[in-house]
């Protein structure tokens, strides 16, 4: 169905050593297939003639159909309680390497809200303490039941149930369920209740008007005023001492002259 979430494929070592390009080339019809970067190395380390001579072949194939694929490495990794050794106990390498596929599983579906992650592994259990966790978008399935999934389209029911699950709800960075209709970006980071959300008090910036600083129209006015006033004073003088002059100077520009003033004796 259309609004199911995405698959994320992870494989661990042990699918990969039972698996062969064709296999590989089916579990892309499911979902997009990633490595965990430490099981990448070991397979890396396969390859060398004379180590696990029974894997080399396989590790080769592998790397080559990895090389030429989309499939994509992952670092991811996160510490959960459940995935820690006991104290002071003294692990074996392959113990090392499924714990560290584990916290790799756990720390890839807490980063990929809204999408299922599906740990693909034939150690079974490294998948019980997958399950254990309790993580909504977190799965776990050997390679038999991806194989029958590829090939019949039937999804194996653990996975049928978490994506029927993840229908109606979506999942957090920290794997718990939220209703869709609440949460609206699963990567949005969350607030507890005693901590209030404060909105952005708007800056008012006051908006002076623009001839009132301070009396500018006013000034304007009063320059202008005083220049009329002069230039009337000087006219009138002009043509009390010289009005032939001062008409002269009307007649040029097309302007009516003044009556001119009779001298008195």
């Amino acid at each position: 169905m259309s609004d199911l979430p995405p698959i994320l494929l992870l494989l661990d070592l042990s699918a990969l050593l039972v698996g062969k390009p064709r296999e590989w080339q089916e579990f892309t019809r499911l979902g997009k297939g990633y490595v965990p970067q430490s099981v990448y190395e070991e397979i890396q380390a396969l390859r060398n003639v004379g180590v696990e001579r029974s894997h080399e072949q396989t590790a080769k194939e592998f790397c080559r159909f990895f090389a030429d694929s989309d499939w994509q490495l992952t670092g991811a990794g996160a510490v959960h309680p459940l995935l820690q050794p006991s104290d002071g106990q003294n692990i074996s390498k392959r113990a090392r390497l499924m714990q560290a596929v584990a916290e790799c599983a756990y720390g890839f579906a807490r980063n990929s809200p809204g999408r299922l992650v599906v740990l693909i592994s034939n150690d079974q259990s490294l998948l019980n303490r997958i399950q254990s966790l309790g993580v909504a978008n977190l799965s776990g399935v050997p390679v038999s039941a991806v194989l029958i999934w590829s090939r019949s389209g039937r999804r194996p029911p653990i996975v049928a149930q978490h994506l029927q699950a993840m229908r109606s709800t979506t999942v957090t960075v920290s794997g718990v369920i939220t209703p869709r209709r609440v949460q609206t970006d699963a990567l949005a980071p969350t607030r507890t209740p005693s901590q209030p959300v404060k909105q952005p008090q708007p800056r008012l910036r006051a908006v002076q008007p623009l001839y009132d600083r301070p009396s500018l129209l006013h000034q304007i006015t009063s320059g202008i005023s005083a220049l009329v006033a002069l230039t009337i004073a000087l006219s009138i003088a002009w043509y009390v001492v010289q009005p032939r002059s001062f008409n002269q100077f009307l007649r040029a520009r097309n302007l009516p002259s003044l009556p001119e003033i009779p001298s008195q004796n």
